[in-house]
């Protein structure tokens, strides 16, 4: 299954938006959840089993109607606390991908901080994802063995077990953009927002 992000996703019963994000076990290097997000609605995505999704034309078909996506569990969550403080969650769910967001204005009413008191603030956008696993997004970075920029996610290809087998890596050159499949066996690292690679810069392009 092509899981390409950006495309379009669909219920039984019309448009769900669009695929935002991979949810993946890293261990088993195996796509377990979807970010689904409506259209211009980035926070009201939706994490959805990988189980109900199919290929479908040049997007996805999820095997539930738009009621049921709804009920399924909010991913994009707002923190505002100490720099460098990581949001706590329930037992059972880690951050995924995460934002920092401008510092607001210290006089917006119930925020209750004192610039002075050496206790800088900021605001996060994060997901909340299923603990032990990894979130990739568009854009997240994909560099070889000896940390040269290769590129971004674009996508990824996954066997019937929903285990991954390419990443699609969108190459950026010269003002030219395209995008590069790699075998997972060429992956040594999975990470929230980032992909590491085995190779070298040389081994890649030798």
């Amino acid at each position: 299954m092509r899981l390409q992000l950006g495309c379009a996703v669909g219920c039984v019963d019309g448009d769900a938006g669009v695929l935002a994000d991979l949810v993946i076990d890293p261990g088993a290097r195996r796509v377990t959840h979807l970010v689904v997000e409506p259209r211009h609605r980035h926070a009201l995505a939706r994490l959805v089993p990988i189980a109900l999704a199919r290929e479908s034309g040049a997007g996805l078909a999820l095997s539930c109607r738009s009621s049921e996506l709804h009920r399924m569990p909010e991913v994009h969550e707002f923190a505002f606390g100490r720099l460098y403080a990581f949001p706590v969650l329930d037992p059972g769910w880690t951050v995924g991908v995460q934002d920092a967001l401008a510092t607001p204005d210290p006089d917006y009413p119930g925020l209750a901080w004192n610039p002075g008191d050496g206790e800088p603030r900021v605001s996060v956008v994060f997901d909340r994802i299923p603990g032990g696993e990894v979130e990739l997004r568009r854009g997240s970075s994909v560099t070889t063995a000896d940390g040269w920029p290769l590129g971004t996610v674009a996508g990824a290809t996954a066997a019937d077990d929903d285990r991954l087998t390419h990443i699609l890596v969108r190459r950026h050159r010269l003002g030219r953009s395209g995008d590069t499949v790699l075998p997972i066996g060429a992956v040594e690292r999975l990470d929230t927002d980032a992909v590491v690679l085995r190779l070298t810069k040389r081994e890649l392009r030798g």
